[in-house]
């Protein structure tokens, strides 16, 4: 049987909660932030994920939820990502020396349609040909 006035004074997370809310501020808009852009699904798709990324497969402190299809609010159209995979996607694939998967350049794609995508060269084949 839980105890009343621990319930009352700490948010599930283990922070101090303030008097008559049961989550902290942090908690409260993360919760906020899960219905207003992902239709309340944030959470469902990191524990489907298991909290890892999806392009490499590291487990990040604050992990990303990106939309494959920009403003699509369905849990198979959001993925987790790590904070570096997530710019990738977003910022970096213009650039000739940042590398992609083949998962971040197909999400690459979706996000950008009609952008040109730099090809990727696989560099340990063509210096095992040499």
């Amino acid at each position: 049987m839980p105890f009343p006035l621990q319930k009352a004074l700490f948010c599930p997370c283990g922070a101090p909660a303030p008097p008559r809310t049961p989550l902290c501020p942090r908690c409260r808009q993360q919760l906020a932030n899960s219905r207003r852009r992902f239709g309340g699904l944030r959470l469902a798709v990191l524990n489907r994920d298991r909290h890892h990324c999806a392009a490499c497969d590291s487990v990040p402190i604050r992990p990303h939820v990106h939309h494959r299809c920009p403003g699509c609010q369905e849990s198979a159209q959001l993925i987790t990502l790590c904070p570096r995979c997530h710019v990738r996607i977003h910022k970096l694939a213009r650039l000739p020396r940042v590398w992609l998967s083949p998962l971040l350049a197909h999400l690459w794609q979706k996000q950008h349609p009609g952008a040109p995508l730099q090809l990727q060269l696989a560099l340990a084949a063509l210096e095992s040909l040499a």
